[in-house]
C-alpha cells in the first residue's frame, strides 16, 4: 500500500477499506514490472504431513480435500474479512481475486521460498566469520 508515494504494510482488506473511505492508497501490482520477473509466495496455505503422525490416514484425507478443487475453493475464499489466497489451480474461479493479485499467463513468475532459493553457504560464511 502506498501513502503519500511512501510504501507501507497493510492487509488487501485494509487497503481496501481505507480506499473506500477517500485516502489516496492503493496495492502495490506486482504485475507492474515484469523484466525481471513477478515474486510468488506460498503463504500462510502450506500443508505438509508429518512422518509417522498418530493418524496418517486421516492426514491423508484432509490433504486430498485441500488440494481438491472444493477445498482449493473454499481456501481461496477466505474469511468474511480477508480474502483467501489465489489458488494455483487453474480450474477454479478467479473472479472475487483482486486483479492485483492474480496471476498472468506468459509471465515468469519467481520462487521466492525453497530450498532451491535460499542460499545457505552465504550465511554459512558469515556467521563463520563473525565468530571469529
Amino acid at each position: 500500500m502506498f501513502l503519500n508515494r511512501r510504501p507501507i504494510t497493510a492487509k488487501p482488506a485494509e487497503v481496501d477499506e481505507a480506499k473506500r473511505q477517500g485516502l489516496p492508497v492503493d496495492v502495490l501490482d506486482g504485475h507492474a514490472t515484469k523484466k525481471d520477473g513477478v515474486g510468488l509466495e506460498s503463504g500462510g496455505t502450506m500443508i505438509s504431513l508429518v512422518n509417522k503422525g498418530p493418524y496418517p490416514n486421516a492426514a491423508k484425507v484432509l490433504i486430498n480435500w485441500f488440494l481438491s478443487r472444493e477445498g482449493q475453493l473454499a481456501v481461496q475464499k477466505g474469511g468474511p474479512n480477508d480474502p483467501g489466497p489465489n489458488s494455483l489451480r487453474e480450474d477454479i474461479s478467479k473472479e472475487d481475486i483482486p486483479p492485483w493479485h492474480q496471476r498472468a499467463r506468459g509471465v515468469n513468475y519467481v520462487r521466492l521460498w525453497g530450498t532451491e532459493v535460499w542460499d545457505r553457504d552465504a550465511v554459512r560464511k558469515l556467521v563463520i566469520e563473525l565468530a571469529k
